[in-house]
């Protein structure tokens, strides 16, 4: 019992103090500015995610839309190597295999086509018979996925990515058929 009777008036005086301090001017400032400045820091926090929520918004909105003019683009160019190539296959050079005629018909071409590498010609079998850019060694591209549509489809393919075999450099290859007065 002495203990408690000894500590008693320490904790009324404790409470005491705190009563003083609750009821004090400083206390009630402190609280008036907390209370204020509690919904201003709620309203950044807010804005602050709504421009984050805006900016990824018009982010995603930029990239659709980059994406579009991209695919545009390279439709445009699809299509350009597919009205380069309609009339190449039917030119006389090509369609009677002369090496010399169909390099320099094609060297031609391509100086006013420069969006292009190369420009080539393969028979049946897929031997390329005529190469703007000089073959070293023969090549052969019956094992390539756009000469096979080409003349599954007997018309335009498009080939895979990929490291042209002429050229040594990365390139997407675009083929047509070239067909003769008997389908062939």
């Amino acid at each position: 019992r002495h203990c408690f009777l000894d500590s008693l008036p320490d904790v009324w005086d404790s409470f005491s103090m705190n009563r003083l301090f609750l009821s004090s001017l400083r206390f009630r400032l402190m609280l008036l500015v907390i209370l204020a400045v509690v919904p201003v820091l709620g309203l950044i926090v807010y804005n602050a995610e709504e421009e984050q929520q805006a900016a990824v918004d018009k982010a995603r909105i930029d990239m659709l839309s980059q994406t579009r003019l991209i695919a545009s683009n390279l439709q445009q160019f699809v299509e350009g190597a597919r009205q380069l190539l309609v009339p190449l296959m039917h030119h006389p050079a090509v369609l009677s295999r002369d090496h010399a005629a169909c390099n320099n018909f094609f060297a031609d071409i391509l100086t006013h086509n420069p969006q292009y590498t190369n420009l080539g010609s393969a028979d049946q079998n897929g031997n390329v018979f005529c190469s703007v850019v000089p073959l070293a060694t023969p090549v052969n591209t019956s094992d390539k996925a756009w000469f096979q549509r080409a003349v599954k489809n007997r018309g335009f393919s498009i080939g895979d990515y990929q490291i042209g075999r002429i050229i040594n450099k990365p390139v997407i290859i675009f083929g047509n058929t070239a067909l003769d007065n008997a389908g062939q």
